[in-house]
């Protein structure tokens, strides 16, 4: 299942800080993004066989803090509606 614009996606494993684009400074101990960080797609690159999402983080006011580059395996798509499995 492809992931397409504006879709909520959470990471499945923490993300190095030096894959991230920070918008605003990370504490200075952070060394990665944590497992389960809930963000949005808002880039798709099509990349020979794989594409990679450009996913932007936002606080819950929607302040973003950081964007990164990463590949469906890395997502877990997130769904606010019934979907069947």
């Amino acid at each position: 299942m492809a992931l397409v614009l504006f879709d909520s996606v959470a990471t499945l494993n923490p993300i190095n800080v030096a894959r991230l684009t920070l918008v605003e400074p990370m504490e200075e101990s952070a060394e990665q993004l944590a497992r389960g960080q809930v963000g949005t797609v808002v880039d798709v690159v099509d990349q020979g066989e794989r594409k990679h999402y450009l996913v932007e983080f936002a606080d819950l006011e929607g302040r973003e803090y950081a964007m990164a580059y990463l590949v469906e395996s890395e997502l877990l798509p997130l769904h606010y509606q019934f979907t069947a499995a």
